[in-house]
């Protein structure tokens, strides 16, 4: 068997490293890398002990750096599939009370190759934010095999190692923080099995791996590192840093049932199409861990409940294709849990198998490895991120028009990540100076006079309650930064762009398209047509492959609506329309292509209709998007107030708090008395 293991090791290795990707990758990876190359800090929690396993990987001499970020997650992930065989054949000879056999040995190993080469775990092994929540899937793995361990054969040793290891759980990312929660359970129903003095030392080192990582935050936060999430510095800064609550304070939509059944349909989904037979199986192995041991019954199917009620409530409320896209990496451990479950199972339906046909039950089970071998070849085209450039080349897009001493304003999430590994990783554009609107990362002097100045209005505010508190203090801050981009460009004519659209109306300034930028300049009827840049750009992602993702769909798609937005502003609308539908046909299902859209018919074509229209597309992909509905409702008041009026009616059901539904009320009794 370990010959069997080690081969089937060296090809998970090949393979991954053959789909990786070979530069940085779209979403987090970026600011994740920038963050682990300068001994930073990312956003919350600052993923410590990740950071520091990704550093020393950026020392491989091999390829770009962002590529050496991501063979830490090939590693990760081959220690995962090694990990889940090891825990699969431990936990079947638990279950079924019996010794190493070729059909227990081969299941586990057929149960670790369905879950690695899963399309949702094959896909973050390219990338290295995947990379986070791979390592929280290999921890796991080894906390509950010594968990199981210390339970079976009491050796105190596998006590100690799985508190020092389920401490490390919710350091690494907080989707595993329940793992640590059941692992301690088991271990406290089981500490009758061992000395008070050894149970408190084992509460020991389970405090000293939980707490020891986040020194890393504590010791960078005052060394000011050039990768600094928001500048924090004080004791109490980074506690909440630690504990994230930066996004306690983000608007949610209320979670109705029609969310729980969407969110659960959609996880039904995503489990039958990465493991599609393991359901079957899975739910057969439910049943013989009740007849075979209902303490391990128990605490599984307790997991399984707990751990996917937990994730479905705590992630995104959106019905969007976009968070549903975000939310699939939270479901891996639940998959862990309900794989090996169906390991389990499968064993259990083999082991019926009697007389003479038990013989061939190796056979059977060798049989199944179609499975994953199906797997392997409609997944490997997909997760082939060997040829994914557009987080590169669309960094790249946005500086390489831009002259020294210019300012870029950037916004979005992919945007400021994708700039900062330019930056402080490549040390690319240097003489560009650039700002995150967030003024979470790059230089963030320039919003801090105005964060000061309004200090004091920010204590001031009153609120019914804290969550209304935090929702109007963020509201203020977004005003203050606001003000500091106005002097900004006041004090720089000329030199001022951003990523998205922006103006102040009061001073008569207004960006117009510059290239895939938009220039900050003043409002002119006819401004300079700078479509020409559209030229130097490169998009190889496009070209050299079909197999594009949501993410890297909606980035592409946005060049698509540049150019509809230059031909729109020239009133060709038949070029209008050729590349606004080709932007449709790429990334119709993304929310921010469609607003984009919506925009060009507001301010180009002043066709209020369509522009309505497609906000109210916005709204059906996501009815929490509170951004979106307070356009939709400005171009309704604008042309009919009718609908501006049912709009109203239903911010006033999903709104945040109190404050903001008296404030609809208010605006929909002059919408009444205006009639």
């Amino acid at each position: 068997m370990p010959i069997i293991l080690t081969a089937f090791a060296l090809l998970l290795c090949g393979t991954f490293i053959s789909t990786a990707a070979p530069t940085v990758f779209l979403g987090d990876s970026g600011e994740i890398i920038s963050a682990a190359y300068t001994l930073g800090i990312g956003h919350p929690p600052g993923y410590p002990l990740y950071m520091l396993f990704s550093k020393i990987f950026t020392f491989i001499p091999a390829g770009d750096i962002a590529f050496r970020a991501n063979l830490l997650s090939v590693f990760f992930a081959v220690l995962v599939f090694l990990d889940f065989y090891f825990t699969a054949s431990y936990a079947l000879k638990a279950v079924f009370k019996e010794e190493k056999s070729w059909p227990l040995e081969l299941t586990a190993l057929l149960f670790a190759c369905i879950y690695c080469f899963s399309y949702i775990f094959w896909f973050q092994t390219g990338n290295a934010k995947g990379g986070i929540y791979i390592m929280a899937q290999l921890f796991t793995l080894l906390a509950v095999l010594a968990c199981m361990k210390f339970v079976f054969e009491k050796n105190i040793r596998y006590f100690y190692l799985s508190a020092y290891l389920a401490g490390f759980l919710p350091v690494i990312h907080h989707s595993a923080a329940l793992v640590t929660v059941f692992v301690l359970s088991a271990l406290v129903l089981n500490i009758r099995k061992i000395r008070p003095g050894q149970a408190i030392a084992g509460f020991g080192i389970f405090l000293l791996s939980l707490l020891t990582p986040y020194l890393f935050l504590f010791i960078r936060a005052k060394a000011s590192p050039v990768v600094h999430w928001g500048g924090i510095e004080t004791f109490t800064q980074v506690v909440s840093h630690i504990i994230r609550k930066v996004y306690f304070t983000l608007p949610r939509g209320p979670f109705t049932p029609q969310v729980l059944a969407f969110k659960l349909r959609k996880y039904l989904g995503q489990f039958i199409y990465c493991y599609r037979p393991g359901i079957i199986f899975a739910l057969a192995g439910l049943v013989f861990l009740y007849i075979k041991n209902k303490k391990i019954f128990f605490f599984t199917a307790s997991f399984l409940i707990v751990n996917l009620s937990a994730v479905i409530f705590l992630t995104g409320r959106s019905f969007a294709p976009f968070s549903v896209y975000m939310n699939t990496n939270f479901y891996l451990i639940n998959d862990i849990a309900a794989i090996l479950t169906a390991a389990a199972g499968f064993y259990g339906l083999i082991g019926l198998v009697n007389g003479k046909m038990k013989k061939y039950a190796p056979f059977v089970v060798a049989a199944c490895f179609i499975f994953p071998a199906f797997s392997y070849m409609a997944n490997y085209g997909v997760n082939n991120q060997s040829a994914k450039f557009l987080a590169y080349d669309n960094a790249v897009n946005d500086l390489k028009t831009l002259k020294d001493g210019d300012m870029l304003f950037a916004e979005e999430d992919f945007q400021v990540f994708n700039l900062m590994y330019l930056k402080y990783v490549k040390h690319m554009y240097q003489k560009i100076n650039i700002y995150d609107r967030s003024a979470n990362f790059f230089d963030t002097s320039l919003f801090e006079p105005f964060k000061k100045a309004g200090l004091d209005s920010r204590l001031s505010i009153k609120a019914e309650n804290q969550e209304e508190l935090d929702f109007l203090m963020m509201q203020a801050t977004l005003k203050l930064e606001r003000a500091a981009e106005y002097k900004a460009a006041m004090d720089n004519p000329g030199k001022v762009y951003y990523t998205t659209p922006e103006e102040f109306i009061h001073a008569g300034i207004r960006t117009v398209p510059y290239g895939m930028l938009f220039k900050m300049g003043p409002a002119e009827k006819k401004p300079r047509d700078y479509m020409g840049l559209m030229q130097l750009y490169t998009m190889r992602d496009y070209y050299s492959t079909r197999n594009l993702d949501l993410y890297h769909r909606d980035v592409a798609a946005r060049y698509f609506v540049q150019m509809a937005r230059y031909e729109a502003a020239r009133k060709n609308t038949e070029l209008f329309k050729y590349f606004k539908d080709w932007a449709e046909n790429l990334a119709g299902d993304s929310g921010s292509v469609l607003n984009q859209i919506a925009v060009i018919y507001y301010y180009d074509l002043d066709d209020m209709p369509s522009a309505i229209s497609y906000m109210e597309k916005v709204m059906k992909l996501n009815p929490y998007d509170y951004g979106a509905l307070d356009v939709l409702i400005k171009f309704c008041l604008m042309s009919d107030r009718d609908r501006a009026a049912q709009w109203l009616t239903y911010y006033y059901t999903i709104a945040p708090n109190k404050k903001m539904q008296n404030e609809i009320l208010v605006q929909l009794e002059k919408l009444k008395d205006s009639k």
